[in-house]
């Protein structure tokens, strides 16, 4: 492997242009601040903070011989070592992710719910799908309606009459409604939809 192929892995592997090049200089052994600047060709003034960086990875560390401080690359299989950990974290992360996704999934449903606007028919049939999906879940044991008025676009009072009938009542889920007014047609035959009062 060439260097600057070694250069582009550092970089895959999450280091800076400079941290990389550092590194790549810390490898030839002990090297004093000067030596790292001429090796690495990066400036004198970020030098000493991309070698901080390096030993908080565990990539360098520093020794001090004859009251000069010199620096040196860990062992490259430190890399490993820090994929593994890196590994650890994201099995952590995927075990929390499972454990919160049906907490977020329920705050994304309620915002559904109540933050949102469906103003066509497309919008309500998404709606109707995401409840259906807690029907499955078993989520919903009661539906409760209230302000229910027959005095909309007809289309919507279709679907809502046929998701009661076809998709609410397979499931055996109890619903109450508190209409606006009751001398309908639409209120006289949802209340004909089984388990509805």
């Amino acid at each position: 492997m060439r260097t600057d192929e070694a250069f582009t892995y550092l970089l895959n592997f999450g280091l800076t242009r400079g941290e990389a090049r550092v590194y790549l200089a810390l490898l030839k052994g002990n090297s004093t601040k000067s030596e790292i600047i001429k090796n690495s060709g990066v400036s004198s003034s970020v030098v000493y903070e991309i070698l901080e960086r390096l030993m908080k990875k565990g990539l360098a560390s520093s020794i001090t011989i004859d009251n000069k401080k010199r620096f040196h690359a860990t062992t490259p299989e430190k890399l490993l070592d820090i994929i593994e950990n890196e590994k650890k974290k994201i099995k952590g992360l995927e075990k929390n992710g499972k454990m919160i996704i049906p907490f977020l999934r329920q705050i994304s449903r309620e915002k559904t719910l109540f933050a949102n606007v469906y103003k066509d028919s497309d919008g309500l049939k998404s709606l109707l799908k995401e409840i259906e999906e807690d029907f499955k879940k078993q989520k919903i044991k009661e539906w409760l309606a209230m302000g229910v008025t027959a005095y909309k676009n007809e289309l919507f009072n279709r679907l809502w009459l046929n998701w009661h009938k076809n998709v609410r009542s397979r499931y055996k889920v109890k619903a109450k409604f508190l209409f606006c007014e009751k001398d309908t047609k639409y209120y006289k035959d949802l209340k004909k939809v089984s388990l509805s009062k």
